[in-house]
């Protein structure tokens, strides 16, 4: 498996173009001045995505449309957006994988921490997640805030959507809502949230 690694002060969007390989961002790079991050402009699957840089985007830190994506941000990875509408993580593809244990920041209105549109995704958060919107996903999959993970979220810390059949949202963490805020947003299909 190829390795791509950035480093540095870097003011261009990561493009990744080919399935399988790893995109990583290292720990003493930056990436600023640009509406996105790290993005997939077509079906690219299969790679992983390695941050453990800092981010700060207008819309996307990352965004990708694969299968089998497996997104990690580490200890010391950090990805701020600093528009509404935006989302620090959003996927589209099917069977993805995100750990956050690092900083996501998304505190604008209709924004995300992480969006997961795809089916049967896993995301597990150990680090922090300050945001609109703390986890959005509207279809089937399984969402774990472990123990020392923290979401702050504005709006909803966990929002599913009529699609979300099959979905299991496990809080073993801190989630918290804002003062006019709700913890749970879910739709008519069959959520499962245990606390």
């Amino acid at each position: 498996m190829k390795t791509h690694t950035f480093k540095g002060h870097i003011t261009e969007t990561i493009e990744i173009d080919h399935s399988g390989e790893t995109w990583q961002l290292a720990g003493a790079a930056r990436v600023t001045d640009v509406r996105y991050g790290i993005t997939a402009s077509q079906e690219y699957d299969r790679n992983r995505i390695l941050v453990d840089g800092r981010m700060t985007v207008e819309w996307e830190g990352i965004s990708t449309y694969g299968d089998h994506d497996d997104i990690r941000i580490g200890k010391s990875g950090a990805i701020t957006t600093t528009g509404s509408v935006a989302d620090c993580i959003i996927t589209s593809g099917n069977n993805v994988h995100i750990v956050n244990s690092g900083h996501l920041t998304s505190p604008f209105r209709n924004s995300s921490g992480i969006l997961a549109q795809g089916q049967d995704y896993t995301i597990e958060n150990r680090g922090t997640i300050e945001a609109y919107v703390g986890i959005f996903g509207p279809r089937s999959g399984t969402i774990v805030n472990a123990e020392g993970g923290r979401i702050e979220a504005s709006s909803v810390i966990f929002r599913s959507s009529s699609d979300g059949a099959g979905l299991t949202f496990l809080n073993h963490g801190l989630a918290k809502a804002g003062p006019e805020a709700v913890a749970v947003s879910g739709g008519p299909g069959t959520e499962r949230v245990i606390n």
